[in-house]
């Protein structure tokens, strides 16, 4: 394979680490705890203290509550789409349920992104386009 560059995975997060999985280890739920600073350094503009409390485990048994004063959701519903808008990105669905712009696509190493950015052991491996500032690699 010619590989042109890897890109590493540098942080990231999920609300509820133990969701699928109730017995998973103290350190893999610590593995998706995330970090405002590490998504601030890739974001422009961004202040990491504007989406820090957005990066935190929900307890699904505490009442729902916003982030930060601004926001139109709570934790318990569609918060993604504050922290969407708190990075300047567009909700990628519209009203009417259809796509817009640019996607999020998942891959396992059953079912690669594209043949040519091939994921192994968490790193895509590929050659490297122009970096849109949004991904975050």
């Amino acid at each position: 394979m010619d590989v042109h560059h890897v890109r590493e995975i540098t942080d990231r997060f999920c609300p509820i680490p133990d969701y699928w999985d109730e017995n998973i280890s103290q350190e893999e739920a610590e593995s998706w705890a995330g970090n405002a600073k590490i998504v601030a350094k890739y974001v422009p503009g961004l202040n990491a203290a504007d989406i820090e409390k957005y990066l935190i485990t929900w307890n699904l048994d505490k009442d729902e509550e916003k982030a930060y004063a601004d926001d139109e959701f709570t934790n318990c519903d569609w918060q993604l789409v504050d922290f969407l808008r708190k990075l300047n990105l567009p909700y990628p669905i519209d009203n009417e349920g259809q796509a817009r712009g640019e996607v999020f696509k998942m891959w396992t190493k059953d079912l690669p992104i594209d043949e040519k950015l091939i994921p192994i052991n968490g790193y895509i491996v590929g050659p490297i386009t122009e970096k849109p500032w949004w991904k975050f690699w």
